[in-house]
């Protein structure tokens, strides 16, 4: 999950595009970041 989040700090990207800097595909990293997301909000 770090490893999105930094690569989804350094600027506007795609799912896709931090799906494969993560080493993840597209449906996981989306998965991620609703649940890190939702975890945001519940605070």
């Amino acid at each position: 999950m770090h490893c999105v989040l930094v690569h989804a700090m350094e600027g506007d990207r795609t799912q896709a595009q931090l799906a494969e800097l993560g080493d993840m595909d597209k449906t996981t990293c989306g998965a991620l970041r609703r649940r890190t997301a939702e975890r945001g909000s519940s605070r």
